[in-house]
């Protein structure tokens, strides 16, 4: 049987793409559907101290759905007690905020998108485990030591950067699941998914290097630079010997071996903080 996943913005999300989200998780999974659900607008106004929002309210917004539907409203608002999560106990509902994420986003290397993502998973096997498990709470699951697993509960926000950094299960984490007879094929997707994200793309690894001085310096202050020298030689009529052109065809090889280094580079560094 297929899981029904709905994901739905809360509030208006800016500079945010959920439909990337949802594109991505559903080309891996078979055991899940995920879709966007039609979103809510109005929340109307803080009802926590004059900015914070109640579970109580958030969760009072959730269109009606199937019960058998995980329901996941993601926010750009400061939710009870300044959690970045919360399980509507008794439910299939979660919700979850970027309010104050983009630090923890940056430390750990990685998106909003990123972030919602590894959520949604948690989600999903969060609702299976404390539905084969239904006097559980979130103790029996979530941990409050920071083991860069989807189920460290950290009371700081910026220790999610561990485990949104590492992208896995912790082995003990994963025993449990399995114990509580939690679809084995659902969690060896959700590992599958979370590798794939671990392993950083060709463009994505070129943005990352440029961030090195040094990698910035070669592949910028030297190769463009003699590349772009080397054209406006050749508009002007500047070559006239077979040694000129030679170091045109160079310049690319360079310009393309010091990228695929840096690829290489960016992904041993990639597996070496997921065991961090």
């Amino acid at each position: 049987m297929t899981l029904k996943v709905v994901v739905f913005p809360l509030g208006y999300l800016w500079d945010f793409d959920l439909d990337k989200i949802i594109s991505s998780l559903n080309k891996v999974s078979k055991s899940f559907e995920i879709s966007i659900g039609s979103p809510v607008r109005n929340i109307g106004n803080a009802d926590l101290y004059g900015f914070g929002y109640s579970f109580e309210r958030l969760f009072s917004l959730f269109p009606k759905q199937n019960a058998d539907t995980i329901q996941i409203g993601i926010t750009t608002v400061p939710i009870e007690n300044n959690y970045y999560g919360y399980y509507e106990e008794g439910t299939k509902k979660m919700v979850g905020t970027l309010f104050e994420m983009d630090e923890v986003c940056e430390r750990a290397f990685t998106t909003r998108e990123g972030y919602v993502s590894q959520a949604i998973l948690t989600a999903i096997l969060w609702n299976q485990y404390s539905e084969n498990r239904p006097n559980s709470d979130n103790t029996d699951l979530f941990h409050d030591d920071v083991r860069g697993c989807l189920f460290d509960f950290c009371g700081n926000k910026l220790d999610l950067a561990t485990g949104l950094r590492a992208k896995r299960i912790d082995p003990i984490c994963r025993g449990k699941l399995i114990e509580a007879n939690v679809s084995e094929n659902i969690v060896d997707e959700v590992e599958e998914v979370l590798n794939k994200m671990r392993t950083p793309s060709f463009l994505q690894s070129i943005e990352e290097g440029m961030k090195s001085p040094f990698f910035s310096f070669l592949l910028g202050g030297l190769v463009l630079g003699l590349l772009i020298n080397v054209t406006s030689s050749l508009l002007l009529g500047d070559f006239n010997s077979s040694t000129d052109y030679y170091a045109i065809a160079i310049l690319p090889a360079i310009a393309l071996i010091l990228v695929i280094a840096n690829y290489v580079r960016i992904l041993r560094r990639s597996k070496k903080r997921n065991y961090v």
